[in-house]
């Protein structure tokens, strides 16, 4: 994928307190896939500045009042509450699979599963969006639209699960 002119770019390009990929103005602009790394690096700067500690998400017991409830509810664009959803439905242990250097999904999660197949193989150097984009227009056989909003599910999904995180611009198997 090509990536646009950044001189083109609106004034909100890379503001981590202003790039939400769920909101309408977000989920349309051509910049997102550019701009989310670095607003989500712009914003850690920031909050590391400030010496804000973002909370880990922790698991339901079942004394808590969330108990019973998904584990990963927390305020996730509806696709992606859906999948991880379906997910923890289907009992997959994402984070240990990956750990141990295997794919957890099979062909019934197509984009999870070549998501993951690219985070074992590239596990070094990691997997950048356009990359992942990329490799899903060829193995899904998907126009460019749709392999890019694929993408942001995939990701925002797994970092959810606390399964991958995204530095500097590449998806990496969380250590």
């Amino acid at each position: 994928m090509a990536d646009l002119d950044r001189s083109m770019a609106p004034g909100c390009y890379g503001i981590g307190l202003l790039y939400r990929i769920a909101s309408l103005e977000c989920s349309t602009c051509p910049f997102a896939t550019q701009c989310g790394p670095v607003a989500e690096l712009q914003l850690a700067r920031l909050r590391a500045e400030m010496g804000i500690m973002v909370p880990l998400a922790r698991a339901a017991t079942a004394a808590s009042p969330t108990a019973g409830k998904p584990l990963f509810s927390a305020k996730l664009p509806g696709k992606v509450q859906e999948l991880v959803d379906k997910i923890e439905r289907a009992g997959i242990k994402v984070c240990e699979a990956l750990a141990r250097g295997s794919n957890p999904f099979s062909q019934a999660f197509p984009m999870m599963y070549v998501t993951c197949h690219l985070l074992i193989k590239r596990q070094a150097q990691g997997v950048t969006r356009q990359e992942l984009a990329h490799s899903f227009k060829l193995t899904m056989k998907i126009c460019q639209g749709t392999a890019d909003a694929y993408v942001l599910q995939a990701i925002q999904a797994l970092k959810a699960i606390g399964a991958a995180e995204e530095k500097g611009g590449y998806l990496r198997v969380r250590a």
